[in-house]
């Protein structure tokens, strides 16, 4: 290959890769992999070193605002969202710097809060065994799932004699 259409198809791979991230942010990761569908090995490369020296491309930027998003839309557990981040590429030690200043038990009170709520007319076997899986399946740990749902039940039986 010469080195004009080296050039070329390092335009083009770069092209594809701002196209990707003009999506939404991504890791090294996932640039990488999307690049490796259409570009050979060393082209990659470049691009990559190329948009991490522009700051297009930063896991640590990334695992920061994917942590921020997961937390305010739904919360769950510092382990789920460091699994998560860790199955988009990122690197173990940037995962858990981004969740280190995660609060479980406040973000499963959040979560459970709000899941509740559709638990009106539940009695306390229902109420507890659906809060119980809707807290498993975000993560959080059985210590902190059951606390968080016995101050909700009471919370709600307090509730409901004030009436």
């Amino acid at each position: 290959m010469n080195e004009d259409s080296d050039s070329d198809q390092t335009r083009r791979a770069s092209a594809s890769a701002i196209r990707h991230l003009a999506r939404r942010p991504r890791t090294e990761a996932e640039v990488r992999a999307h690049l490796r569908r259409k570009f050979p090995h060393d082209v990659v490369e470049q691009v990559i070193q190329d948009l991490s020296e522009q700051d297009l491309i930063d896991d640590a930027k990334f695992a920061q605002l994917w942590t921020a998003s997961r937390l305010r839309a739904k919360p769950r557990s510092a382990w789920l969202v460091k699994r998560e981040l860790i199955n988009k590429g990122v690197a173990s030690h940037i995962a858990d710097d981004a969740v280190s200043d995660c609060d479980d038990a406040q973000n499963a009170h959040r979560a459970a809060a709000a899941y509740s709520r559709r638990l009106h007319g539940a009695d306390y076997e229902t109420f507890h065994r659906r809060l119980y899986g809707y807290m498993g399946r975000r993560g959080f740990s059985a210590s902190i799932s059951r606390s968080v749902i016995s101050s909700l039940w009471r919370a709600r039986e307090q509730g409901a004699r004030r009436r």
